[in-house]
């Protein structure tokens, strides 16, 4: 959520910008999507029933003997029922990658994909450091020292909280840090908007900060411009989590249900579009043209409620950081299995209680440490040098590209190929699949024709 709404209201008013009504039907269409193909990758893989790389999440299981129509041989069907004590195990790796909805869908080039969705979440995370470092890099010239370079505060945030929290695969010391971002979030979208208006205190500030700012930029409510591709494509990667989708819906607490995990999709993604629709109208308003990729930059060093807000904010990221790059790590370990060692230790999980939490822990290969540490690394260097136009470059790309693939076309085809899945899910997902393409294909030459 906060890396996907600080670039939206410099999105909207990117090129001839965008005016309120598409703006609306924007956010309104790409949350609906998302959630739809957040809801099919868990549809696909719970519907054929094949064990995905790492091995299918299963409760206490039952036996059943069913007699083949056409050969008359026994087989043994795994039927997965709610149970008060259940052991999850994974032989390879934390967290099921994306692609477990593609390979279980009889699809080939499962390693293409896991590439694929390496590369996104790589991509995501480098611009969620860089807009870290510029929030903590603000904190610090303010609080502490206003000479402090800037690669010192990454080089802080990588040997502090990154790499430790990303190199392990117990993500659940996040859930306090994460309720704390969620806060962060929403005392932020209030102050955006409390900051944008004309007789408060601090729209005084903000003018002789951002003195273009003076009025809201003159878009009509209906206009349409070359711009809102990069409004597209930053949408696309605003609502992108669908890396973690399969892994989500593994960890629901039982009874463990499509249905459930549809309702708790649509609640959560529509909560996140009424965030975005604020942060960018209240964003627009209050920097017009002048609003950054990363909205908080353009708050004054000086201010004690931008501070709040830059420290709510970076909580947020660095509680997500560890997420996305869980994606990468379950898209590389299951396209280098080899990699990833066989003895991993399980932990017995009691699901049904309230106060547990699916946790898994393992020791992993030197090998696969060092490929983890030595992309950490990189991605901590590519944001350190990574101005401000490099980021919204980064953001342009991805959504266009890898981000339409994972989020759009990935679930969509495995779908497609799911030939045991209702009518009506086939043909839904026909329609987004030739959608992303062809959103893929225009916005990324728009983007690279104003790049």
């Amino acid at each position: 959520c906060p890396h996907g709404m600080l670039p939206l209201a410099w999105a909207s008013v990117a090129g001839g910008g965008t005016g309120l009504v598409p703006c609306i039907l924007l956010v309104t269409i790409f949350c609906a999507i998302s959630t739809y193909t957040i809801y099919l990758a868990a549809l696909v893989t719970e519907t054929n029933k094949v064990s995905p790389p790492p091995k299918e999440f299963v409760s206490e299981q039952t036996s059943v003997e069913e007699e083949s129509s056409s050969g008359g041989f026994e087989i043994n069907l795994k039927i997965i029922q709610p149970a008060r004590k259940s052991i999850i195990e994974i032989p390879k790796t934390a967290s099921v990658a994306l692609s477990s909805a593609w390979r279980s869908a009889g699809l080939p080039f499962g390693s293409g994909i896991d590439a694929l969705v390496a590369a996104l979440c790589g991509g995501c995370c480098i611009f969620y450091a860089a807009f870290a470092t510029d929030l903590f890099y603000s904190l610090a010239r303010q609080f502490f020292y206003s000479n402090l370079p800037r690669f010192s505060v990454i080089l802080t945030l990588m040997a502090g909280p990154f790499i430790p929290l990303s190199l392990s695969d117990n993500l659940s010391a996040l859930k306090y840090s994460s309720y704390a971002g969620l806060i962060g979030i929403i005392y932020t979208v209030l102050f955006i908007i409390f900051y944008g208006k004309p007789d408060s205190t601090l729209a005084q500030q903000r003018l002789r900060t951002v003195t273009s700012a003076k009025n809201p930029p003159n878009i009509g409510f209906f206009d349409i411009s070359s711009g809102t591709a990069v409004l597209m494509n930053t949408l696309v990667v605003a609502f992108l989590c669908h890396y973690n989708a399969i892994q989500y819906y593994i960890e629901l607490r039982n009874p463990r249900t499509l249905k459930k995990y549809g309702k708790i999709t649509s609640i959560a993604l529509c909560g996140t579009a009424i965030i975005f629709l604020a942060i960018l109208f209240a964003g627009r308003n209050a920097f017009g043209h002048a609003a950054l990729p990363n909205l908080l930059n353009n708050l004054p060093d000086n201010s004690i409620p931008a501070a709040i807000a830059r420290l709510g904010t970076g909580v947020a990221i660095v509680s997500g950081f560890p997420l996305m790059f869980a994606g990468f790590k379950a898209a590389l370990d299951a396209a280098l299995p080899s990699l990833v060692p066989s003895d991993i230790k399980k932990e017995e999980v009691i699901q049904n209680l309230p106060s547990s939490f699916t946790s898994i822990i393992f020791e992993a290969l030197p090998l696969r440490t060092t490929l983890h540490l030595v992309s950490l690394l990189f991605i901590g260097f590519a944001a350190a040098i990574a101005t401000e136009e490099d980021i919204g470059l980064v953001i342009e790309i991805i959504g266009s590209t890898i981000g339409c693939a994972a989020a759009y076309i990935v679930p969509s085809i495995a779908a497609i190929a799911t030939k045991s899945l209702p009518t009506f899910h086939r043909r839904a997902a026909f329609i987004i699949a030739l959608t992303g393409s062809i959103l893929s294909i225009c916005s990324t030459y728009i983007t690279l024709q104003h790049a």
